[in-house]
Protein backbone atom coordinates (compact mmCIF):
# COMPACT_ATOMS: atom_id res chain seq x y z
CA UNK A 1 0.00 0.00 0.00
CA UNK A 2 2.62 2.48 -1.03
CA UNK A 3 -0.04 5.16 -1.60
CA UNK A 4 -1.23 4.98 2.01
CA UNK A 5 2.20 4.83 3.62
CA UNK A 6 2.98 8.58 3.29
CA UNK A 7 -0.36 9.42 4.94
CA UNK A 8 0.30 7.00 7.78
CA UNK A 9 3.88 8.21 8.18
CA UNK A 10 2.64 11.79 8.43
CA UNK A 11 0.07 10.80 11.07
CA UNK A 12 2.76 8.92 12.97
CA UNK A 13 5.16 11.89 12.79
CA UNK A 14 2.43 14.14 14.22
CA UNK A 15 1.74 11.74 17.09
CA UNK A 16 -1.70 10.80 15.73
CA UNK A 17 -0.88 7.15 15.08
CA UNK A 18 0.06 4.80 17.90
CA UNK A 19 0.73 1.63 15.92
CA UNK A 20 1.09 0.91 12.23
CA UNK A 21 -2.19 -0.49 10.77
CA UNK A 22 -2.01 -3.99 9.32
CA UNK A 23 -2.33 -4.65 5.58
CA UNK A 24 -6.10 -5.21 5.80
CA UNK A 25 -6.66 -1.84 7.49
CA UNK A 26 -4.40 -0.12 4.98
CA UNK A 27 -6.37 -1.68 2.13
CA UNK A 28 -9.65 -0.42 3.56
CA UNK A 29 -8.21 3.08 3.89
CA UNK A 30 -6.93 2.96 0.32
CA UNK A 31 -10.32 1.77 -0.94
CA UNK A 32 -12.05 4.61 0.91
CA UNK A 33 -9.73 7.19 -0.63
CA UNK A 34 -10.18 5.63 -4.07
CA UNK A 35 -13.97 5.56 -3.68
CA UNK A 36 -14.09 9.23 -2.71
CA UNK A 37 -11.86 10.15 -5.62
CA UNK A 38 -13.62 8.06 -8.30
CA UNK A 39 -17.27 7.98 -7.27
CA UNK A 40 -17.71 11.39 -5.69
CA UNK A 41 -15.35 13.91 -7.17
CA UNK A 42 -11.63 13.95 -7.72
CA UNK A 43 -9.82 15.61 -4.83
CA UNK A 44 -8.28 18.63 -6.43
CA UNK A 45 -6.87 20.33 -3.36
CA UNK A 46 -4.75 19.41 -0.37
CA UNK A 47 -7.59 20.72 1.82
CA UNK A 48 -10.04 18.17 0.39
CA UNK A 49 -7.61 15.35 1.15
CA UNK A 50 -6.88 16.77 4.60
CA UNK A 51 -10.61 16.90 5.36
CA UNK A 52 -11.06 13.29 4.29
CA UNK A 53 -8.15 12.17 6.44
CA UNK A 54 -9.24 14.22 9.46
CA UNK A 55 -12.96 13.43 9.22
CA UNK A 56 -12.94 9.82 8.00
CA UNK A 57 -9.58 8.07 8.11
CA UNK A 58 -8.26 9.16 11.51
CA UNK A 59 -11.61 8.63 13.29
CA UNK A 60 -11.72 5.12 11.81
CA UNK A 61 -8.18 4.44 13.01
CA UNK A 62 -9.06 5.82 16.44
CA UNK A 63 -12.10 3.55 16.65
CA UNK A 64 -9.85 0.57 15.92
CA UNK A 65 -7.45 1.65 18.65
CA UNK A 66 -4.44 2.40 16.47
CA UNK A 67 -4.66 6.20 16.51
CA UNK A 68 -4.41 8.71 19.32
CA UNK A 69 -7.51 10.56 20.40
CA UNK A 70 -5.86 13.99 20.16
CA UNK A 71 -4.69 15.81 17.06
CA UNK A 72 -1.37 17.62 16.95
CA UNK A 73 -1.99 19.99 14.02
Amino acid sequence: MTLIEPLLTNAQNHGELQIWPNQAAQLVLFQQLRYCDIINQPMNTDQQLTNLIDQVVLPALRASGVANRHFHH
